[in-house]
């Protein structure tokens, strides 16, 4: 599930040329389009920090999540070096522009907007989610959340 109606068609058109089947839908994650207790698992990658309701969007995936469900957000940490986002933007397929531009966006522009170790805690405190965990990597941090 994407919020963006271009992402779905690109995701559909990756699917149908790898031969994958796999049913993409457009959506707000403070507001699936899901019945209650689907899902087992939930992945969110690189998505967090431009939810406008952080708390919305966890008590939906709480309301989505299957008894005993599990939830995976990994998210940018605030707190990355230049060299570790250096390191990380060197192992991207791109050319020397493309690199240039990806660094200075992740340093300059996606760090501010990144959530810290601490609003995590107090996001996930205000929610449904009594038991997680959260792992601080020197790029990211592995918020896990258990139904």
């Amino acid at each position: 599930m994407d919020l963006s109606f271009a992402f779905i068609k690109i995701c559909e058109n990756n699917a149908q040329e790898a031969c994958v089947n796999i049913n993409f839908r457009q959506g707000n994650v403070s507001n699936m389009p899901f019945e209650s207790e689907l899902f087992d698992f939930i992945v969110n990658r690189a998505a967090f920090k431009n939810f406008l309701n952080p708390i919305s969007a966890l008590n939906e995936m709480y309301r989505v999540l299957k008894k005993n469900g599990k939830v995976l957000i990994e998210d940018l940490n605030p707190n990355s070096s230049f060299t570790t986002i250096n390191s990380y933007v060197n192992n991207m397929r791109m050319n020397f522009f493309n690199k240039t531009i990806t660094k200075l966006i992740f340093f300059f522009g996606l760090r501010k907007t990144a959530y810290s170790k601490e609003a995590f805690a107090t996001f996930i405190e205000q929610t449904k989610f009594k038991n997680y965990r959260i792992i601080e990597n020197a790029l990211d941090y592995e918020v896990w959340l258990y139904k």
